[in-house]
Order: C-alpha cells, then structure tokens, then sequence
C-alpha cells in the first residue's frame, strides 16, 4: 500500500509538472495577445494568519471555516470580512499592518448590522477616506424575505464602524436590507435571453472613483445558481453625501464587459473576484480567479490593470506579469485587494474550504493550510 501511494504521488508530481511546462510554452507563445503595455510586480509577503483557534466549532459542532473575501486598508489597518459567518465573534475584524501583517493582533466588529450581514463580497473606501462601503454578493432571496441579510449594501464612516447605516434600506421581519436594488442589478444585466431582467447574478467587486462613483463587479450571470457563464463585468452608478448621509442613483448602467479571448492561454474561465481604484496612480485593479476540477491543485488567480481611459473605451485589462513575462499567478483564490500605497497592494483569499495538500511539491501552484486560517499576499509593483 505504500509503494502504492508513493508511485501514486510521483505520477501526481510529474503530470502537474507536464502541466506546468505546456502552459509556460503556450503561454510565451501568446505574450504579445495580451497587451502591448506592461506591468511588473513582485511577491514581497505572504503567509497564512489563523482567524481563531484551531478545530473551533458552530452550534451543530461543525467546524468552522476563516474565508476572507473582502479587505481594506484604513489608517494602518487591514479590515477583512468572511463570507462565512464565524460564530460568536464577527465575520468582521481588522489587524494592524505597519509595512507587515501583525497576524497576532486580530480585532472582531461586533455590530448588529455587520454580524448579521451574510456573505460579503467586497469593500472598498472613499477617495478621501472619510467612507467604508461594504456588499453582498446579492446571489440569492426568498420571497419570505428570510434571505434578506444576503442582500446588504453597507456604510460606515471610517474608524466609526460602531454606526453602520444600509443603503436602500427596507426593513422586513426586523432585519433591515438593500434587498430593493436587486431589481436594478436585474434590470441593466438584461440581455436577449432574460430581456425582463437577469433571474441570476452575483456581485463580487466595489470601489469608489472619482466624482462619488461606485462601481460594482459581477461575476456571474445566468437562470440559476447552478446553469450561469462567468463574467468580468462591472456596473456604474453614483453616491451622494449628505449631512453624513449616502444614498445612491439606482439609474445603474453597465459600463465594462470583458471577454477574456480563447487565444490568451492562461487558466481559464476566469471571473472577476474583486476590483479597486488606486488613487496614487489613477488606475483599476481587478482579480480573476479559477476554480478547476481538482482544486486541490487547480484553484488561483490573477492581478489585471485597467486605466481611466480604457476603462472608458472598453479595452482589455493588462496582466500583471512577474519580471521574466509569466503572469503573476496566485496558488490561493484571491478575492480581495486593499491598496496600500503608490507601489503596493495587499490581496486576501478566500480558499472555499479547500485545505490543499500537506505536500506541496510545486509551491506556486498547491498550497496547503487549515480551516481556521486563510492566506494572503503583498504585492509590490516595479
């Protein structure tokens, strides 16, 4: 049985190998479809941070999963959120980040509005820091409202996340959502299938721009949770402040679609994960990420930079490439990203529950880690 799994795990080894070199050959091949201009970065900081203790335990004595999917950076703090529930704490928390990640020093957000908010997606901050903007993935609802708190669009002035307010508030059965701009998001994401409107779609990205613009990304569209095509997809709209009040137009309009073409020979279907305005350099992040059959192997993303302008045009995001032209691939699903300065930005994942294998034999494409941690990188561009 031990000979068995030995040569079981060395055939393992040298099929990800045989992977690895086709997709290096194609893709060097290829370099020149995916844009002309270029962006070079480098890894500088990763690791895992445990979220709790190890084999902690809901109510029914499951254990519980750390899977961060939103993050942002405010007055040297990193605030994250799970868009699992973590029981007895918050899915909201910060830890302090001073050029590295304090792991040790982890602070839950004990808030009504935000413990009883489910499944975050993204978060992002105001160009001059005065707002933190939270959402849901908006992917699900009952008519009985009792999937209401899956629907939230949130806000909270900086460094005050004590007064969470909900935009476009309605209030059912004492929970209070933005279950009404599921309607808008419906609306302008009709095509000629769905012309009434999009019966499924799930918002993974936010961030705020220039002129109070808020940007939503999507991810996925179709009929149903389980018969949908991935998107990288972004919807506009603007917000208002008012005497510490934001409201927003629900006058939404689809304003980027990209379609990633077959010829660019990277992991693919790719979606969008998360996107964020840098204000230091006027420009877009977005991150795509894969989740392919064997996931314990297959799962990653990607780093892409869109400027104001083809933002505009509607060109295709650049990749962000290591120094040798390969693209920086991340082995972890990243699903959010915080800007940190003019040269860095700081990318949590969210792994799905997925714990890897214990024997990473390719470090850049498996990984390995625990229930109760997640992981992270420091991105620094050159």
């Amino acid at each position: 049985m031990k000979l068995f799994k030995l040569s079981m795990n060395i055939i393992s080894f040298v099929i990800v190998l045989i992977f690895l070199f086709c997709k290096s050959f194609v893709f060097s091949q290829n370099k020149s479809l995916i844009n002309k201009k270029s962006y070079t970065a480098v890894v500088i900081e990763q690791g895992l941070v445990d979220c709790f203790p190890k084999g902690y335990k809901n109510s029914k004595g499951d254990s519980v999963s750390c899977e961060p999917s939103a993050v942002v950076f405010y007055n040297n703090y990193l605030i994250f959120a799970s868009d699992k529930d973590i029981p007895n704490k918050s899915p909201v928390f910060s830890i302090p980040y001073l050029g590295n990640l304090h792991k040790d020093s982890i602070s839950f957000y004990i808030n009504k509005e935000l413990t009883n908010t489910i499944k975050y997606e993204d978060f992002t901050i105001t160009n001059d820091g005065k707002y933190i903007f939270a959402t849901t993935g908006f992917d699900r609802v009952k008519s009985d409202h009792s999937w209401d708190n899956f629907n939230k669009l949130l806000y909270w002035k900086s460094g005050n996340e004590n007064d969470v307010q909900v935009i476009c508030s309605s209030e059912f059965n004492n929970v209070k959502s933005s279950v009404k701009l599921r309607k808008y998001f419906a609306k302008v994401l009709a095509n000629d299938s769905f012309p009434s409107g999009m019966p499924y779609y799930k918002i993974e990205g936010l961030m705020c721009m220039p002129g109070n613009k808020l940007l939503f990304g999507v991810r996925e569209t179709g009929s149903k949770y389980d018969a949908f095509q991935y998107r990288i997809a972004m919807i506009a709209t603007e917000f208002y402040v008012e005497n510490n009040s934001i409201t927003i137009d629900t006058n939404f309009k689809l304003v980027y679609d990209y379609v990633l073409p077959k010829s660019i020979n990277i992991y693919n279907p790719l979606a969008l994960s998360s996107i964020e305005y840098d204000k230091f350099n006027k420009r877009i992040y977005l991150l795509t990420s894969f989740e392919k059959t064997n996931p314990d192997i297959l799962l990653g993303g990607y780093l892409w930079v869109l400027t104001l302008d083809e933002l505009k045009k509607r060109k295709p995001p650049v990749l962000v490439t290591k120094k040798d032209g390969s693209p920086l691939l991340f082995c972890h699903k990243p699903e959010g990203i915080a800007v940190i300065d003019k040269k860095t930005v700081f990318i949590v994942c969210d792994d799905d529950r997925i714990t890897g294998d214990n024997k990473c034999y390719i470090p850049e494409m498996q990984f390995t880690r625990k229930l109760n941690q997640f992981a992270y990188y420091v991105v620094q561009f050159e």
